[in-house]
């Protein structure tokens, strides 16, 4: 549902209990009551002038909220595309068997240096991961004999 919508739909309603209200103030406050005490026609103008001055400091309230929504909305909007692209971009990196061929320069990380991440170049000479995929690369034995998973293609 559109925002703005939203927000006039809530301003409405709003608008319509301050004035339900304020009837039923009047109704209450003149059953019973001699007509000499009755609520006057300045008195209802001023309480409903208290009660527009409420509306409007609760419309200013919903419009802020609305629109610390929106702006919080196209920031988690824009942080999940880039997430999206950074998926995008490890899909590319050596998780995909399909992307690694022998003879391809990629880097890869030895088992020994998985905590740090230091990477080693070489070309490709055995693909050993048989699954299409692997969260973490696929394993490959580089020409110089060394084994690891492929981080990224060079």
């Amino acid at each position: 549902m559109d925002s703005d919508y939203v927000f006039l739909k809530m301003s409405v309603d709003c608008l319509w209990l301050v004035l339900h209200v304020a009837k039923s103030l009047i109704q209450t406050s003149n059953s019973g009551v001699p007509t000499s005490k009755r609520l006057s026609i300045e008195d209802f103008l001023q309480l409903f002038s208290s009660c527009h001055i409420t509306l409007l400091a609760i419309l200013a309230g919903f419009y802020f909220l609305n629109s610390l929504h929106q702006q919080s909305f196209s920031l988690i909007r824009s942080e999940s595309s880039e997430r999206a692209k950074q998926r995008n971009n490890k899909m590319s990196s050596g998780i995909k068997r399909s992307d690694i061929q022998v003879g391809l320069k990629v880097s890869i990380v030895l088992k020994q240096d998985q905590r740090s991440g230091k990477l080693t170049d070489g070309i490709v000479k055995d693909i050993l991961t048989k699954s299409p995929t692997h969260p973490h690369g696929i394993k490959v034995r580089l020409e110089n004999g060394h084994v690891g998973r492929v981080k990224a293609i060079n």
